[in-house]
């Protein structure tokens, strides 16, 4: 009976597979509602004045790429 085997090797393979399309649909939903989450906080804290445009367009900039703008506005020099 190795055809018999063979068949059910793949019933269970294919079991595998929908389980895993399954879980990584679940994964996405999760990721997805955690950047919905994050959405509604930082619009609730930017309605409450916590954090203006400018400063978040500065904090999603990040700390190195402001020290880089800061040295070369600071090593500026006007033509004459």
């Amino acid at each position: 009976m190795p055809g018999r085997n063979e068949e059910m090797e793949k019933r269970r393979e294919e079991k595998r597979r929908e389980e895993r399309r399954e879980e990584k649909r679940r994964e996405e939903k999760r990721r997805e509602e955690k950047r919905r989450e994050e959405k509604r906080r930082e619009e609730k804290r930017r309605e409450e004045g916590r954090i203006t445009p400018c400063k978040r367009s500065k904090l999603e900039a990040g700390p190195t790429h402001l020290m880089a703008v800061m040295q070369l506005h600071s090593a500026y020099e006007p033509p004459d």
